[in-house]
């Protein structure tokens, strides 16, 4: 069985979910190709905050919105293609502003499923599929 390799690097919206909490199918089929979770052929990765544990569930653009980054931010592959990319012009802060804005109906849908606000992020996903 072959494995697909993906690196992201860009915004993210982060929610940390007690034992239980679930996506509902509903949504999940309304966001597939707008918005792509960090959950693939494993679960979410585990994060402890105190004393409990959390699935750390993280989503990130997978659609084309206006104002999207003209750069990449998303490699794939079997295995995944040596590449550089320049990024000394990348605001972060501009990007997590954008995704806020562009996906704001969709990351409001998701925090009315999971009963809080996402954290906006910037950074690395990876996931094999």
């Amino acid at each position: 069985m072959s494995q697909w390799s993906t690196v992201y690097l860009g915004p993210y919206a982060e929610w940390l979910l007690k034992p239980g909490q679930q996506l509902s199918s509903d949504l999940a089929e309304r966001l597939e190709g707008i918005l792509s979770r960090n959950v693939a052929i494993s679960d979410a990765p585990k994060v402890k905050v105190g004393r409990v544990s959390h699935r750390q569930v993280c989503y990130r653009p997978s659609g084309e919105r206006a104002g999207r980054p003209s750069r990449p931010m998303s490699w794939g592959g079997d295995p995944i293609e040596a590449d550089v990319t320049d990024l000394s012009d990348v605001s972060p802060q501009e990007e997590m502003e954008w995704f806020s804005q562009a996906y704001a109906t969709e990351l409001g849908a998701l925090a009315d499923c999971y009963k809080k606000p996402p954290r906006i992020c910037w950074g690395v996903i990876s996931m094999v599929s």
